[in-house]
């Protein structure tokens, strides 16, 4: 009879086996997984990055769209105390009610967006003055002195050149913020 083999070597054989199929594995794992890992950071990394892009996009479109609508408020605002001076029919100060209202909103939104502050701070300044000061003031001396009012078109002169400072400071900042677009693009 034969002898019965021992259980040994064939627990060692099987070790050995073990031991050399786990060598493979860990290297395939090396060859194939690292550059995987390595690969997804990069995508997540990349994707993360055009995320922040888009959001910043859409910071500065809500910002332009705030700047839009200050722009053509305080036009409306100048619009309705033209044809309130010319008519002095309360009807026509429409626009400036509306432009009033309009520009408060904008000027509150632009305060409260602090990634363009510095950029900001004086229109907002000008604006409101524009809104309180010179606006209020016209129809005031519109309503007191009447059409022939030698005062009047001096106040409606004052009025044209502070919008013609804000529609400035208004282009100013497009124009550096398309500037800016180019070279981040570049």
């Amino acid at each position: 009879m034969t002898s019965p083999t021992p259980a040994t070597p064939k627990v060692q054989s099987g070790t050995r086996v073990a031991g050399s199929l786990s060598r493979k594995l860990e290297r395939l794992l090396l060859l194939v997984g690292l550059p995987l890992i390595v690969m997804l950071g990069v995508m997540g990394w990349a994707g993360f990055q055009l995320s922040q892009s888009f959001e910043g996009r859409e910071v500065e479109r809500v910002y332009f769209n705030h700047l839009n609508s200050l722009q053509s408020a305080l036009l409306n605002v100048d619009t309705g105390i033209r044809g309130y001076a010319l008519s002095r029919e309360r009807r026509y100060l429409e626009p400036h009610t509306l432009g009033q209202r309009s520009a408060k909103t904008a000027i509150e939104q632009l305060k409260t967006d602090l990634t363009f502050a510095s950029e900001v701070s004086l229109l907002t300044v000008q604006a409101t003055s524009f809104l309180e000061d010179w606006a209020l003031r016209s129809i005031g001396v519109i309503d007191r002195n009447g059409l022939n009012s030698s005062g009047q078109l001096e106040l409606i002169s004052e009025g044209k050149a502070r919008l013609d400072a804000i529609q400035a400071q208004l282009e100013s900042i497009f124009v550096g913020s398309e500037e800016r677009r180019r070279v981040l693009r570049e």
